[in-house]
Order: structure tokens, then C-alpha cells, then sequence
């Protein structure tokens, strides 16, 4: 029989509950109008759920993101993730993040950055996520953007995780962005 020596990480990686993607694989953060992670810890802004005025791309709702100077929408998967990593996401079955988005101004820029468990920050962040967006890094105001960001482009050092974000980097108060259709796939 061989033994097998795995490292603290190693032991982490294969405790996580395997992501399986559902059938259209994509596993959704915020999907037809719902949120459906467990937890919100967005910083330096006014979230709803429930927002019409962004004229909602899918479903009956879409996510109203109203930020203060670099605020950001932060989904977190479960507070459990914090101490049981069984309770995390693991990202290793999927490519991208993938979201949609509407700019309310002129060249508005998004980011994102990752964190697994302990709010410990994993890989690089993102400050202008424009390359991979449909709209580039001029978005048309006022228009629905695909964005599709390789998991890849974030070196990430876990790929479980606790949560993300999706902010504004354009550095405005009282900015309002719109999202919807958020997740992995």
C-alpha cells in the first residue's frame, strides 16, 4: 500500500466539497433575479436585490449596486466557510466568472478580487476587468455587457473560496451600476 504525504493545503483542496457544475454548467451567485449565495458582505455600498430601474436583463429583477468611492458587490458563499471548509466553493471546475453589467457612465470601470476562508485574499486582483467585458474599456452607458473573466487571470493560490467581488473602480460617490446573471461556468 502507498502513503501519500499531502501538505496543509493539499488537505484542504481534497476536503472541500467538490464543485460540480449543474447541468448547463454554469453555477450561478445571481441568476434570473434571485440572489442565491447565502451571504452578503459588500463594502462601501447600498445593494438591492429587488432593483427594476436598471430594466432587468433576465428575470423580474436585477441587482442595483449604489457605491461610494470604490464599493463593491461581495457575495459570499456561507458564513459556515469561515471555519469549515467543507462549506467553501471550490472553483476547480470551472473556467470563468461570468456577469453581466450595465455602466451608468462614462468609461466605468469594474474590478474584482477573490478571498477564502479567514478573508484571507487569494491571487491578484483585478482593477479593470474592460478586456473581458463585451463593452470594453468604453462601455456604452446605459447598455447590458458580457463579461467573461478566466479564473486563470487571477493566479488564484486556493481555489476555494469564501467570496468575491465585483466593484467599481471608476471612483465616484453615489454611483449606481447595475449586475445580473452572475457566476461560474
Amino acid at each position: 500500500m502507498k502513503r501519500i504525504a499531502c501538505c496543509l493545503s493539499c488537505l484542504l483542496l481534497c476536503a472541500a466539497a467538490p464543485a460540480r457544475p449543474p447541468g448547463d454548467g454554469i453555477s450561478w451567485v445571481y441568476h434570473n433575479g434571485a440572489f442565491v449565495w447565502s451571504w452578503d458582505l459588500s463594502y462601501a455600498a447600498k445593494v438591492n436585490y429587488r432593483d427594476k430601474a436598471g430594466m432587468p436583463l433576465v428575470g423580474a429583477f436585477d441587482i442595483a449596486l449604489t457605491t461610494q468611492k470604490w464599493g463593491g458587490w461581495q457575495p459570499a458563499i456561507s458564513s459556515s466557510c469561515q471555519t469549515a471548509v467543507t462549506a467553501c466553493f471550490n472553483t476547480t471546475a470551472y473556467k470563468s466568472l461570468i456577469f453581466s453589467a450595465k455602466p451608468t457612465v462614462a468609461k466605468q470601470q469594474f474590478k474584482a478580487v477573490f478571498l477564502s476562508s479567514g478573508d484571507t485574499p487569494d491571487g491578484v486582483g483585478i482593477e479593470d476587468l474592460g478586456p473581458y467585458c463585451s463593452g470594453g474599456d468604453n462601455p456604452p452607458i446605459g447598455e447590458w455587457e458580457t463579461c467573461v473573466v478566466p479564473l486563470s487571470a487571477f493566479k488564484l493560490t486556493n481555489p476555494i473560496i469564501l467570496k468575491f467581488s465585483i466593484g467599481d473602480e471608476t471612483g465616484l460617490a453615489n454611483n449606481t451600476i447595475y449586475l445580473a446573471e452572475v457566476g461560474f461556468q
